[in-house]
């Protein structure tokens, strides 16, 4: 199954839990209807992905956990 990869403007680090932004959620939520448990990449610009679960769906707001860091080759 493919992970989706979303771009976050706050920084990330491994051990992280945060709530994503309207739009970021909007699309997780309405377009690929993410469930608590399903596996994402965020990334934010600075050269690293991160591995990361959803924790929680409201009406509007997605929750993830970080879990790891991971080289990005795209960033080359």
């Amino acid at each position: 199954m493919r992970r989706s990869r979303i771009y976050c403007e706050t920084p990330l680090s491994t051990g992280q839990r945060l709530d994503l932004d309207q739009r970021n959620s909007h699309y997780l939520l309405h377009v690929l209807r993410v469930k608590p448990g399903q596996a994402l990449v965020l990334f934010d610009g600075s050269g690293n992905d991160y591995a990361a679960s959803v924790t929680d769906v409201s009406r509007k707001t997605v929750s993830v956990a970080v879990e790891a860091a991971i080289e990005n080759h795209r960033a080359n």
